[in-house]
């Protein structure tokens, strides 16, 4: 009888592990990047956690982030500085997803599902990133096509970088 509750239990954190693995790329990311209105704004708080030049288009991250990031818009640079983005182990830390001439350089982002996305993201660039401790891919790159990968880091993940180009 014994045995047969414990692998009852062992069942029953498998599925709901599943279910969180899967839960996770659903997550809404909460931290936009768009332009000088929406350098880095939270949806929930409604703060901009960044500066943005329009000389060089770049969003520049004034402090670490706690939520999910988003970029939003063509022809942009996020430079975190430095800054650190944390999640707690679901969703992407950095997402661009059908986007262009995409520049994202200076940044740590762990404990996300993966560190970095591009989908369906050409002609851009990941420069000097560290990404560790995600659940899945440090870097994901999935339909995309054109894009430069310099400098960057990768710790503790479970793959480096997965690219899916089709």
């Amino acid at each position: 009888m014994k045995l047969w509750g414990l692998a009852l239990g062992i069942f029953l954190f498998l599925i709901f592990s599943i279910q969180n693995v899967v839960n996770s790329e659903t997550t809404q990311h909460t931290v936009i990047i768009n332009d000088a209105d929406e350098c880095a704004k939270s949806t929930i708080t409604g703060t901009n956690y960044g500066v943005y030049s329009s000389d060089t288009r770049t969003c520049t991250l004034t402090s670490d982030l706690t939520e999910g990031t988003e970029i939003g818009v063509d022809d942009i640079t996020l430079d975190c500085d430095g800054h650190v983005v944390t999640g707690d182990g679901s969703s992407n830390g950095i997402l661009v997803q059908n986007k262009e001439n995409i520049t994202v350089k200076n940044c740590v982002v762990h404990n996300f599902y993966n560190g970095i996305e591009f989908s369906s993201t050409t002609q851009s660039s990941l420069i000097n990133n560290t990404v560790k401790n995600n659940f899945n891919d440090g870097f994901h790159l999935e339909n995309s096509n054109y894009n430069t990968l310099e400098f960057n880091i990768a710790e503790n993940n479970q793959r480096f970088c997965t690219c899916f180009i089709i």
